[in-house]
């Protein structure tokens, strides 16, 4: 679970961003390749979460911070590939299936 801020937290929005800082960072990150730090064509959960809770941080001037569920982390896969044309390709079924073939022993 990705949240937009920590509970004792507000979420903030503008009517610059047309969302809340959550969801313009998220936006970005799955529409450009600049969660993309391996620049592998992929981002993977942990560059999404670490992409947005560095953006929206900044965005907010501190004042938010997303936060995840810290039940899931050991599950990593990719969300998707950012092609030239910047529209999202989801391939999440394709690495979920390749992480449970890599952990059985």
């Amino acid at each position: 679970m990705f949240s937009s801020s920590r509970g004792t937290e507000l979420s903030y929005e503008r009517d610059e961003w047309r969302n809340g800082a959550f969801t313009a960072e998220l936006k970005v990150a799955l529409t450009s390749d600049a969660a993309d730090t391996n620049r592998d064509g992929r981002v993977s959960t942990e560059e999404l979460r670490k992409y947005v809770s560095a953006a929206v941080a900044k965005r907010t001037g501190e004042l938010q911070h997303p936060t995840v569920d810290r039940d899931n982390l050991e599950i990593r896969f990719a969300l998707l590939t950012v092609p030239a044309a910047n529209t999202p390709v989801v391939h999440m079924r394709a690495y979920q299936l390749r992480a449970r073939a890599r952990a059985r022993p």
